[in-house]
This record gives C-alpha cells, structure tokens and sequence, in this order.
C-alpha cells in the first residue's frame, strides 16, 4: 500500500510539474518594435532599431496591404484586416520599403 502511495505521489508532481508553465526566458518585448498599417500609411513611417530587433508590421486598415523592401531583402505575403508581418534585421544599415498595392505608402527602418 505504501508503494502504491508513492508512485501515486510521484506520478502526480510529474503531471503537476508537466502541466506547469514553462521556466525558460521569453524574449524580452524590448526586441520587437510595433508598425501600423491604416489609412494607407505606415505609422511610425520610420523607426530606428538595433540589429537583432523584429519589426511587427499589423494590418490596422480595412484595405489588404504588404510590406517589401526596396532592396528586397524581405517581402510579406498580403496582409490582411488585423493580419501582421514580421521581419528580425541581422545587418545594420537603411531599409526603405513601402506597399506593392499601394505605392503611396511607404516607410524607413534604420538598424544601428
């Protein structure tokens, strides 16, 4: 009986401690930096970030939109309503990108 009563036990912290949220680091939000999209414009048109950081481009606008460098060092698939894109910048440098539907909108990110 009392054998029984210990694997009981046992098993039991295992499925508490498997059911438990996970102790590993998140990413610290500091490494992700938030564009709009609506009114056919990109807000903050320009942001300035540190290589290693993720721009997160959300699509705010009742109007599909993408978001692709001039360079064309990354291109989105169409967003849609409350849809996102997400790029991490591993090289510094100036990456100008705007909206192949809408070729008004356009936006900088600066990596330093």
């Amino acid at each position: 009986m009392c054998k029984a009563l210990l694997i009981s036990a046992v098993l039991s912290l295992l499925l508490i401690g498997a059911a438990a949220p996970s102790r590993q680091r998140q990413p610290a939000m500091t490494n992700r930096v938030a564009v709009s999209i609506k009114d056919k414009k990109f807000t903050p048109a320009t942001v300035t970030i540190k290589k290693g950081q993720t721009v997160v481009w959300t699509n705010n606008d009742d109007l599909d939109h993408t978001v692709k460098a001039d360079n064309g060092s990354f291109t989105s698939p169409t967003i849609k309503k409350g849809g996102a894109y997400e790029y991490t910048f591993t090289k510094a440098g100036k990456f100008a990108y705007g909206c192949r539907l809408h070729p008004r909108e356009k936006g900088t990110v600066v990596v330093q």
